[in-house]
C-alpha cells in the first residue's frame, strides 16, 4: 500500500470538481444526498468539461504511480480505476474530492474495496463498526489507511519473515492504531491473496539481486567489469566513454528499483536493514545513497 505525494491540478479542472461537489453538498437528507453523488459520477464525463477533467485526473493520478500504472493498494496490479478512497456511496461529500482519488486495479476495487468501509463508533474510541451501503454514517472517524493523506508506513510494517503486513509501534494491540491497520489490512485483503504474498517474496529477491549490481558496476573500472556486472542486460557500449556507460547503468538499475513492483519491500529493506542478512548491509554500506531512493 503505497504513500502517494500530492500533485494540483489545475484550476479549471479543480473548479469542476468543486461545482458538482457543492451541487451534492447543497442536497438532504443523506440518501437523495448519496443518490446525487451517484448520478453526478456516472455522467462525468458527459460534458466536454468533464471530459478535459477526467484525462487530466486519470492523467495525474498515473503520474503518481510509483511505477507504470502500479496499483496503490496492492503494488502489482494494473491501475486502470479511479478509486473513492472513502466510497461516494457511504461519504457522498468525499465523491468530488481530489485528494480522495487514487488509481487502483479492478480486482482491489471491485472484488475487494467496493464500498467497504470501518468507522470507529464513537468517534475517538477503539471500537469500530461496518458502514452498511445507503446507511449514513454515524461518525466521520475513518479506520481506514487514506494513502493520499497518510504514509502507510507510519501505521503498518512488512515482516521478512513471512511477508505479511503486521502493526508498527507504536501501534499495539488495544490501540486506535492497530485497530485502524487492521481493518484496512481486512478491507483490501492485503495479507489474505496468497499471490500478493509470493509477488512480494519474490520483489525482496529481485531488489536484493538490483542493488548487488549497483554495486558491482559502482566497482567496475573497465567495460568488461561493467557487463560481467549486469550479465549483459542492459548491453554495453564498448566503444563509448567508461564513466557515461557506468553512470547510465548505475540510472537504469536504480530507476528498475524505484519504479518496480511492490516498492514498499524496498522501503521496508531500507528501514530494516539492520536486521536483513549481513550481506544486505554490506551492499547498502557500499553503496549509502540507495539508502535515500
Amino acid at each position: 500500500m503505497l504513500h502517494l505525494t500530492h500533485k494540483a491540478l489545475s484550476a479549471q479542472t479543480q473548479n469542476y470538481l468543486n461545482a458538482r461537489q457543492a451541487d451534492i453538498d447543497s442536497k438532504t437528507p443523506f440518501d437523495i444526498k448519496a443518490k446525487r453523488a451517484g448520478r453526478l459520477w456516472d455522467s462525468k464525463t458527459g460534458p466536454k468539461a468533464g471530459i478535459r477533467a477526467f484525462t487530466e485526473i486519470k492523467t495525474t493520478l498515473i503520474s503518481m504511480c510509483i511505477g507504470v500504472e502500479i496499483c496503490n493498494y496492492c503494488e502489482q496490479s494494473e491501475a486502470s480505476d479511479i478509486e473513492h478512497i472513502l466510497p461516494k456511496s457511504l461519504f457522498p461529500e468525499q465523491a468530488f474530492r481530489w485528494t480522495n482519488y487514487l488509481l487502483a486495479c479492478k480486482k482491489c476495487n471491485t472484488t475487494h474495496k467496493l464500498d467497504a468501509m470501518y468507522i470507529f463508533d464513537p468517534a475517538n474510541s477503539v471500537n469500530t463498526i461496518w458502514v452498511d451501503r445507503g446507511t449514513e454514517p454515524t461518525t466521520t472517524d475513518f479506520a481506514f489507511i487514506q494513502p493520499r493523506l497518510e504514509d502507510p508506513m507510519e501505521w503498518m510494517q512488512l515482516s521478512f519473515t513471512d511477508f505479511l503486513f503486521y502493526a508498527r509501534p507504536p501501534h499495539a494491540p488495544g490501540t486506535r492504531g492497530f485497530v485502524k491497520v487492521e481493518r484496512t489490512l481486512e478491507i483490501l485483503e492485503l495479507n489474505n491473496r496468497p499471490n500478493l504474498v509470493k509477488y512480494r517474496t519474490e520483489a525482496f529477491g529481485n531488489y536484493k539481486r538490483l542493488l548487488k549490481e549497483y554495486v558491482a558496476v559502482k566497482k567496475a573500472t573497465t567495460h568488461q567489469e561493467l557487463e560481467d556486472a549486469v550479465a549483459g542486460d542492459p548491453a554495453v557500449n564498448h566503444h563509448g566513454s567508461f564513466v557515461s556507460e557506468q553512470q547510465r547503468i548505475l540510472d537504469a538499475i536504480k530507476n528498475s528499483i524505484r519504479t518496480g513492483e511492490h516498492f514498499t519491500v524496498w522501503r521496508e529493506m531500507i528501514r530494516q536493514q539492520s536486521i536483513l542478512p549481513n550481506l544486505i548491509q554490506q551492499l547498502f554500506t557500499q553503496a549509502p545513497e540507495a539508502l535515500a531512493w
